[in-house]
């Protein structure tokens, strides 16, 4: 698969960069802005309890879709993984 420069930019940007096998994070003081609101709210929206009382980012199982602009999906998956950790 092909990916454009401005979109691995994009990668990096948001997941930091590649360290031997893993990702070192990048700093939010390193981070444009609008990356750095991004991960705050992603981390606000995982941190949200349900009903229950039960962390949403702590779900052992989920469904996750991932949209574009025109609000396309691009991408469903499942996981067996936390939530957190899969984002």
């Amino acid at each position: 698969m092909l990916i454009s420069s401005a979109i691995k930019t994009s990668i990096i940007a948001m997941l930091g960069k590649p360290v031997g096998r893993s990702w070192k994070p990048i700093a939010n003081k390193d981070l444009p802005h609008d990356v750095a609101a991004t991960r705050k709210e992603l981390n606000r929206v995982l941190a949200t309890k349900d009903d229950v009382g039960w962390i949403v980012g702590n779900a052992k199982y989920g469904v996750y879709a991932f949209y574009d602009y025109d609000d396309e999906p691009i991408c469903v998956g499942q996981t067996t993984e936390q939530l957190r950790v899969r984002f």
